[in-house]
């Protein structure tokens, strides 16, 4: 089961949006973790709904969170996390993995070749 959580940060005026499994972690250990969002909203969603949510959110968010780490521990995260999200393709439908993969990677770099190529140069050293 999944599901997705919306919510705010103190001081800041953006919403935000978080999806987790939930056989792998509860709501309250999510939000013990995270302290400081504010007004959450839980929605359940579906396994496919789940699925394909949690694949985009890992996809979106590796480089961020792992990649431009200073710390090596969090960077060899980053690689156990890359792995989780080969695992979350290999269970969605036939192609559903490339598709959601090119259109995260188009958000992350826009119109900038130069960078999305060199990101996933990296990708595949």
């Amino acid at each position: 089961m999944y599901a997705r959580i919306n919510f705010v940060s103190p001081g800041s005026p953006e919403k935000y949006s978080w999806v987790i499994n939930t056989e792998c972690e509860t709501i309250d250990q999510w939000q013990h973790a995270h302290p400081e969002a504010e007004d959450l909203v839980v929605t359940p969603l579906s396994e496919s709904e789940g699925l394909e949510a949690l694949f985009s959110q890992k996809c979106l968010y590796h480089d961020v969170f792992f990649e431009h780490s200073v710390s090596p521990d969090v960077r060899e995260s980053g690689r156990a996390e890359l792995m989780e999200i080969l695992e979350l393709a290999g269970r969605l439908v036939r192609g559903r993995a490339s598709e959601l993969w090119n259109r995260c990677i188009d958000f992350r770099f826009r119109d900038d070749v130069i960078v999305k190529g060199e990101y996933q140069h990296r990708l595949h050293a």
